[in-house]
């Protein structure tokens, strides 16, 4: 099973948001025996390379988000590459691929002041929450529920 997460890495903050969500997930399913590869791409572009550039980190984050089997999508800065990842998987997803997404819009302030969540016009891309809605895509409120959806979804302890 090759499981690739999505999201922004440009505060301290995503970076270690990133990487409890890779531990969370290598361990399920470490713990359920299964063959698998988390790939999060803080840990897969090497910064240090000097020939690192936005050709190299396409070429590499691709490569694996063509072959995964589920997909974890933080949106809730709606972070331009997390959201160009989603509408690439979404455009195959539309063509048949069988692919698990799990979208998160982790933002409190959903649910207040009567802005009516995900249909809110505020601050949120209607594009981005439709596409999903239109393809009866669940959104999840935190990576904690994705991921229990995910772990019913494979039938994993």
């Amino acid at each position: 099973m090759l499981v690739y997460i999505a999201g922004p890495l440009f505060t301290e903050y995503e970076a270690k948001q990133r990487l409890l969500e890779g531990d969370v997930l290598s361990k399920c399913l470490k713990d359920n025996g299964l063959p698998f590869e988390v790939i999060n791409p803080i840990n897969l572009n090497d910064e240090s390379d000097p020939d690192l550039d936005s050709v190299k980190i396409f070429q590499n984050d691709l490569k694996y988000i063509e072959k995964a089997d589920a997909i974890f999508y933080d949106l809730s800065n709606e972070d331009s590459g997390t959201v160009c990842c989603m509408g690439f998987v979404m455009s195959q997803f539309m063509k048949g691929r069988k692919v698990h997404v799990y979208p998160v819009f982790s933002d409190s302030r959903l649910n207040r002041n009567y802005q009516g969540g995900l249909e809110s016009t505020k601050g949120l891309n209607s594009f981005v929450v439709g596409i999903l809605k239109a393809n009866e895509v669940k959104i999840f409120s935190s990576f904690d529920e994705a991921f229990k959806q995910f772990k019913m979804d494979f039938i994993l302890k």
